[in-house]
C-alpha cells in the first residue's frame, strides 16, 4: 500500500494534523515534516516529527502554502472552521490551484459543498475536525472569571481578515489598568509567532498576562473576545461563552457566512465604548446565546470525538486507490 506523508509550516496547521497522524496506522505513514519552528514549539513534533522544507510523493498538508511545498499529489486536510471570502483565494474552501489534491478531508458541510462544486474530480468526505476530538465543556475550567481577548493578524486579503488590534488597544490596555475584568490577551499565530510576538511587545510594560497556545485560552479563560478566526468556534466547544469585535472596515452589507455575519453566538462589539459593557453582560450571565452556540457547534463540528478516525478512514481508503 501507498504510504503518506505529513507536511506543516506554521504551528496552527501542525495542530490541525497531528492527531491524524498519531492515530494512523503505521504502515501507511510516511515522514512527517516540520518547520524548524514547528519543531521548537510543539513537544509532540520532537516525538513524531523531522525538519524538512518540502514533500515529495502523497502528502497530507492543512494549508495553503503547505501544498505549494509539496511535489505529487495532495490529501488536503482544511485547518480552521473554512471561512470563505469570496474572491476564490487559495487559502480557503474551494480556492483555486489545488489541482493536485485527490482528497479533501472537509470540516462540516459548507466546505464539502464548495470544495466539491470547486474539484469535482477529487474525492471529498466530512470528517469533521480532528483537532477538537478531545475538547468539550467537561475537559476544561469554568468560573475563572478571566477574559482572554485575542486578534487576528494584518491579512490583506478583504477588509474583514484584518485585525481589530490598533482600533481595541487603548480600551484593552485601559481595561486592564482597572483591574474590574481578569483581562489576558492571546493572538494569532501567523508567521512561526512574529504576530503574537508583536502584540506582546506592544503591551509589555502593562504586564497584560499573554496565552500563546490556544489549547490554555479554552481551558483558562471564562470569556472569549476576538476579531476574526476559527478559534471564535474552537471557543464554543467549550460551552463558554464568545464576544465579536468588529471595525469599521469590517463590511456588514458583505455576506461571507460563518463569522460574517450568519453564525456568531454571541454579543457584538462595534466601537471601544461598548467593550466594557459587553463584557460584563456576558460575565454576568454566561449562558446568554447558550442555544444558539449549541447549533452552532453541532452544525460546524458534526462526528466530534469521532473525527480523527474518519480522518484517517478516509486517508486509508484513497491510498489502497492511487
Amino acid at each position: 500500500m501507498n504510504k503518506v506523508n505529513f507536511f506543516a509550516s506554521e504551528v496552527q496547521y501542525f495542530d490541525h494534523i497531528i492527531p491524524v497522524w498519531k492515530e494512523l496506522p503505521e504502515e501507511v505513514k510516511g515522514t512527517f515534516y516540520v518547520s524548524s519552528w514547528v519543531m521548537f514549539a510543539r513537544a509532540e513534533a520532537k516525538e513524531n516529527c523531522v525538519i524538512g522544507n518540502e514533500s515529495s510523493g502523497i502528502t497530507l498538508v492543512s494549508s495553503w502554502y503547505d501544498y505549494k511545498m509539496t511535489k505529487g499529489k495532495v490529501i488536503y486536510l482544511e485547518h480552521g472552521i473554512g471561512q470563505q471570502y469570496g474572491n476564490n483565494h487559495p487559502s480557503y474552501p474551494a480556492g483555486k490551484g489545488k489541482d493536485r489534491v485527490i482528497l479533501f478531508l472537509n470540516q462540516h458541510h459548507l466546505t464539502q459543498e464548495a470544495n466539491q462544486t470547486a474539484y469535482p474530480n477529487a474525492k471529498n468526505t466530512i470528517v469533521g475536525t480532528p483537532k477538537m476530538d478531545n475538547v468539550s465543556p467537561q475537559s476544561v475550567k469554568h468560573g475563572t472569571g478571566i477574559v482572554c481577548i485575542s486578534f487576528h493578524w494584518e491579512c490583506a486579503v478583504c477588509p474583514e481578515t484584518m485585525s481589530a488590534f490598533n482600533y481595541y488597544r487603548d480600551e484593552v490596555i485601559r481595561l486592564a489598568k482597572t483591574g474590574k475584568f481578569k483581562i489576558a490577551l492571546h493572538a494569532h499565530p501567523k508567521n512561526s509567532g512574529a504576530w503574537q510576538d508583536k502584540i506582546k511587545r506592544d503591551i509589555k510594560r502593562y504586564n497584560i498576562p499573554f496565552y500563546e497556545n490556544f489549547e490554555d485560552v479554552m481551558n483558562e479563560a471564562e470569556v472569549y473576545v476576538i476579531d476574526n478566526s476559527s478559534t471564535m468556534f474552537e471557543f464554543m466547544v467549550t460551552g463558554k461563552p464568545i464576544i465579536a469585535l468588529n471595525i469599521p472596515q469590517y463590511r456588514r452589507n458583505i455576506e461571507h457566512g460563518l463569522r460574517f455575519w450568519s453564525h456568531i453566538g454571541g454579543l457584538q462589539v462595534n466601537h471601544p465604548h461598548e467593550l466594557e459593557k459587553m463584557i460584563e453582560l456576558t460575565l454576568k450571565d454566561t449562558q446568554s446565546f447558550a442555544v444558539r452556540r449549541k447549533e452552532i457547534v453541532e452544525e460546524l463540528y458534526p462526528y466530534h470525538t469521532e473525527a480523527t478516525q474518519r480522518a484517517c478512514n478516509a486517508i486509508v481508503e484513497v491510498l489502497k486507490e492511487v
